[in-house]
């Protein structure tokens, strides 16, 4: 499957990024939570959402626009479980929801040549100079993943890939590189055909967390367009709390991969269009604080 992604990409066109140019990225985020009422012996998750936007450079990114801030909702059978225990989602997570959907929309705007502070994958994936044959590719992330406080085993090249670099990559010979890593790694496994959280369908693969196999990263590809979907973290040992215990394969964060494209300005967006500028009232807008 994974190699099939890779011929796939390789048909596909490049989309170079030209200088003065920025690459756009928007993804959904979702994390759950939980809460276990003292004394019920019954645990609700919920989740907590917000859709990220972000124009990068080479350097880095230069805006992330951040809206749906703490949007929270129940998944269906939580729901169900709320509603027989006569409980709001108001009193599980104790915020209150008027003034979370206030707070909607968090910006900030990084001075020229991007944020040596917050590198992201697509700092890496932007590098002209990556190889695009799969075993020297796989030595050049496991270089970089040697500038990080931990060992460049099988699993953290799973999650570089996965978790960014694979769909930051504009290069469709590096991106087919990267799926050939990612089909040789070992403990790499197939679970077949599933959805992600906006309903589109695909062939998900997984890869354990070395050394815990507590936690699983599992993978939604389509390779008819070699489109990376979705990843999301499944804790796969039962959850243990005070009150109650969550079962195994309980999520613990999904990231939806929308859409993305090269545009011209950190304004524009793929397609046409633009989203609002500084002077746009009823946006906060920040610089960051390292």
């Amino acid at each position: 499957m994974l190699n099939r992604a890779a011929r796939t990409a390789l048909r596909q066109n490049a989309v170079p990024l030209h200088k003065g140019q920025f690459e756009y990225l928007k993804t959904l985020e979702g994390l759950t939570s939980s809460n276990a009422p003292k004394g019920l012996g019954f645990g609700i998750r919920f989740w907590q959402t917000h859709t990220l936007q972000s124009w990068s450079n080479a350097h880095g990114p230069i805006r992330l626009l951040t809206t749906n801030i703490r949007e929270r909702f129940f998944a269906a059978e939580d729901r169900e479980i709320a509603r027989a225990h006569h409980m709001s989602l108001a009193q599980l997570d104790g915020i209150d929801q008027a003034a979370a959907r206030a707070d909607s929309t968090e910006d900030w705007i990084n001075p020229p040549g991007g944020d040596p502070y917050n590198p992201r994958p697509s700092d890496f994936a932007l590098d002209p100079k990556l190889p695009i044959q799969p075993q020297a590719l796989l030595r050049a992330i496991q270089r970089q993943l040697l500038k990080e406080p931990v060992s460049p085993n099988p699993s953290r090249v799973y999650e570089l890939i996965c978790g960014g670099l694979l769909y930051d990559a504009t290069s469709p010979a590096l991106r087919a590189a990267l799926y050939q890593v990612l089909a040789r790694l070992p403990g790499v496994r197939l679970l077949g055909q599933r959805t992600d959280a906006v309903g589109r369908k695909g062939i998900a693969v997984a890869m354990s967390e070395t050394g815990l196999k507590s936690t699983e990263e599992i993978t939604l590809i389509d390779p008819r367009t070699s489109e990376e979907l979705e990843t999301e973290n499944v804790q796969t040992t039962p959850i243990h709390n005070p009150d109650v215990t969550f079962p195994a394969d309980t999520p613990i964060n999904y990231t939806v991969f929308l859409t993305r494209g090269i545009v011209n300005s950190d304004r524009d967006l793929p397609g046409g269009g633009q989203i609002p500028g500084p002077d746009t009232p009823n946006v906060t807008y920040a610089k960051p604080s390292h």
